[in-house]
């Protein structure tokens, strides 16, 4: 079932709620019942009929008072027509959104269908993306390909069966991903963006053009939410799509030589594949003044102009970055990696959310991360991990819950 969408269900806005009552009981039905079948019990399964209940006895009050309804939905504080449908629905729809996002991000964990795949079997299907185990749960991708990197339909393809085997294994913690491309010129490039003279070469029509974007947008997206912590060393050229891929990883180590660029408007067409969330990400770090510059006047951001927004850190030179960057991997492999993983699909899936929904999905992924145990060897081990005596490594911890 797709998630909920506040525009599927027009009766909210139109003003007959005893159609939308009906629609949310349908809704909430299926999530307790596909529940119910995954073997997801408890106080999850509970909140659900909990949400249920609520919906049966709701009245049809007026949410125009709400003070806190434009915070929420402001689309829909701000309709020409005063909708007739109770603030309580409208968090009801936020609430079974959140139980739908939990469902799609950690059904799996209670089916037990799903078989890790090996990372050799991996490595053998992809022929640019470079791969590697740099230590026990610490992954690195190398891009080195083509003229600057340019993510056409073959890599993208590539960068897919990554992200896919990425969210189905449960071995690795984090990602550092970098570049070793050089430009004709000699200056080093992180991602020269997406392959504008593929569409050219192959002469693509309208609608496949339409379709490879939204094929771009839904990866960049997925991207943003696979669970492992991502760490990217920014050196060199990160143009169009390589300047949104900054935008989605969570930790940026840069140096001088960084050079950001949205250059899509001097080709005729928009940054993002027209609003992907990539430049939102982007936008988040950078903030909407330099978005614009970068977008309008086509400027150049770099390293030093950068630091503390797009990248967290300015070192001199690609090793010295690099290095920096492993120092934070260290750090990274001696928490959990369940509350880890949890902890980043919680920060960013409840971004999208209103309040009641963000208070039902941290809910939910907080009681999830109390199961793995984890919290019971943090505990039983404070001193040693404060002293720096636990291991730089997650030996001491349970499995990944996810």
């Amino acid at each position: 079932m797709a998630l909920l969408d506040l525009s599927r269900f027009a009766d909210l806005l139109t003003g007959n709620p005893e159609t939308a009552r009906a629609q949310l009981l349908d809704a909430a039905g299926d999530i307790q019942r596909r529940m119910g079948e995954m073997g997801i019990e408890g106080e999850l399964h509970q909140e659900i009929g909990t949400v249920r209940e609520e919906i049966r006895a709701l009245g049809t009050g007026s949410v125009a008072a709400a003070p806190d309804l434009p915070l929420l939905y402001p689309d829909i504080a701000q309709e020409k027509t005063e909708p007739r449908i109770p603030l309580e629905l409208i968090l009801a729809v936020d609430r079974l959104q959140a139980a739908l996002l939990f469902r799609e991000k950690m059904g799996h964990i209670f089916s037990g269908e799903e078989k890790e795949i090996g990372l050799e079997v991996l490595k053998g299907q992809l022929q640019y993306l470079h791969l590697e185990e740099l230590s026990p749960g610490v992954l690195q991708l190398t891009f080195d390909h083509g003229n600057v990197n340019e993510m056409g339909r073959v890599q993208l393809r590539e960068f897919e069966k990554f992200i896919l085997w990425a969210n189905q294994q449960k071995t690795y913690q984090v990602l550092v991903i970098h570049s070793n491309k050089l430009g004709k010129d000699g200056l080093p490039i992180f991602q020269g963006g997406a392959d504008f003279m593929e569409r050219k070469r192959e002469r693509w029509s309208g609608e496949e053009k339409d379709l490879h974007v939204r094929w771009q947008r839904r990866l960049m997206a997925q991207f943003q939410s696979i669970p492992l912590i991502t760490i990217a060393v920014a050196h060199g050229k990160a143009m169009g799509w390589g300047a949104e891929f900054l935008g989605l990883t969570n930790i940026n180590i840069g140096t001088p030589e960084l050079q950001v660029s949205l250059p899509e408007a001097s080709l005729g067409i928009i940054p993002g594949a027209g609003g992907s969330g990539g430049i939102r990400g982007l936008e988040a770090k950078i903030g909407r003044g330099d978005l614009e510059m970068l977008v309008s006047s086509g400027k150049i951001l770099r390293g030093e102009e950068l630091r503390g927004t797009l990248v967290q850190e300015v070192l001199a030179g690609k090793d010295a970055a690099y290095t920096r960057a492993l120092e934070i991997v260290r750090e990274i492999m001696r928490r959990s990696p369940s509350a880890l993983r949890l902890g980043k699909l919680s920060r960013l899936l409840s971004q999208e959310l209103g309040s009641a929904g963000r208070e039902f999905l941290e809910q939910a992924f907080y009681r999830n991360s109390l199961t793995s145990g984890d919290s019971n060897i943090g505990a039983e081990n404070a001193r040693e991990f404060r002293s720096g005596e636990w291991p730089n490594e997650t030996s001491g911890w349970n499995p990944p819950i996810i």
